[in-house]
């Protein structure tokens, strides 16, 4: 008897074990690329995780200062690629997080494990310093691209605002090859990044598997808004309606109307103004003029042209940040414009003791240009 009850308990060791590996492995899920970060905000992030299998993938993740959170959460959903054989992103969402703290991430198979780490934004209203980098048009230039993400990771941004046409199709093979590279995905596992959708890699199926953005009541993925300390976020979508009865300008409205924020920053794929390549843009213009200059926006970020090009239209900085490694452009003159320059960069913004400045570096980490941006009170 007592012989069967050490069986008994012996198997039931033996089965407690096997429940806690298939809590910890994804056995069957075979995790396609490295896992990224996405949707960040002052409290939430998504972890985005590509595997073969609809089977729900699990993230650990941990506190750097409150030892007591160190939690283990599942996918909440996932989309589809178009690709064959399918191949499915999924999400898994960590939410409420304590704001402008560093956390640690991992996801643990039976090939391997991933780890991570970011920190999420500053509270809403409250100053902090946090620095940013942003690009645009990397499609078709993997090797440039590389240099160029190398280069943004140098500068240890918080975050990046990346301009759109991350490839050159929304095909499953050229964002694999064009987009995540090894570099941006160690980049990209680390510093979340929010992308205005270009016209390249369009808003369709791979577009919508492979980006998310922070909950906000657009009601929309592709275009969105978020907070970070003194400074309002807005991200538009060229690649969707932008007409003025469009659901994309009523969002756009209200949101830059109902925000009191210091500092209001604005990103899209093809600007209102730039002096060669596409030239103006009269959807993007109407959007300024009667958007955005009515409500104080302080900067507009865009890609599209490929150059670097600082425009100032009725007290709006204008920038083209088109130089992510798609070939060149020439710029050309316009009375609007403040500084042109024909090469391959990507932008640093630095916020420090509430005084805002932006550097453009080229490939070899040389300034290209340097903005300072008055204080504000």
């Amino acid at each position: 008897m007592n012989k069967n009850n050490n069986i008994g308990g012996i198997l039931k060791k033996i089965i407690y074990i096997i429940f806690i590996i298939l809590l910890t492995y994804n056995v069957n899920a075979k995790v396609l690329m490295r896992p990224y970060l996405q949707g960040l905000t002052s409290n939430e992030i998504v972890i985005m995780v590509e595997t073969d299998s609809q089977e729900k993938v699990k993230i650990n993740y941990k506190s750097k200062i409150n030892a007591s959170i160190n939690k283990t959460i599942e996918s909440s959903y996932f989309k589809e690629t178009e690709t064959t054989p399918k191949t499915y992103v999924h999400r898994v969402a960590l939410n409420k997080l304590d704001a402008n703290s560093e956390y640690t991430y991992s996801l643990e198979t039976k090939d391997a494990n991933y780890t991570g780490g970011f920190k999420t934004l500053v509270k809403k209203g409250e100053s902090s310093n946090f620095t940013f980098a942003s690009y645009g048009d990397s499609r078709s230039a993997p090797k440039i691209f590389a240099k160029i993400t190398e280069g943004m990771m140098s500068k240890n941004p918080d975050f990046s605002v990346y301009l759109g046409d991350l490839a050159y199709d929304g095909s499953y093979k050229l964002w694999k090859e064009e987009f995540f590279i090894p570099q941006q995905l160690e980049m990209a596992a680390n510093v979340p990044f929010y992308n205005a959708v270009g016209n390249h890699e369009k808003w369709i199926t791979n577009t919508q598997a492979f980006t998310d953005s922070p909950t906000c009541n657009s009601n929309d993925k592709g275009y969105y808004s978020f907070d970070c300390g003194d400074f309002h976020f807005l991200v538009l979508s060229t690649e969707q309606n932008v007409t003025k009865n469009a659901p994309q300008w009523q969002f756009a409205k209200k949101d830059l109307e109902n925000s009191k924020a210091k500092w209001k920053i604005v990103a899209f794929h093809i600007p209102a103004y730039s002096a060669g390549a596409h030239n103006e843009n009269k959807n993007m213009i109407a959007y300024t003029s009667e958007i955005f200059e009515k409500n104080n926006v302080d900067i507009v970020l865009t890609g599209h042209s490929h150059f670097y090009q600082h425009n100032l239209i009725n007290g709006i900085n204008h920038f083209v940040l088109g130089g992510g490694g798609s070939p060149l452009y020439n710029p050309t003159e316009a009375k609007y414009v403040i500084k042109s320059a024909k090469v391959y960069h990507y932008a640093i913004f630095k916020y420090f003791e509430q005084s805002l400045t932006m550097t453009v570096y080229d490939l070899e980490n040389k300034i290209v240009d340097f903005v300072k941006f008055d204080n504000k009170k």
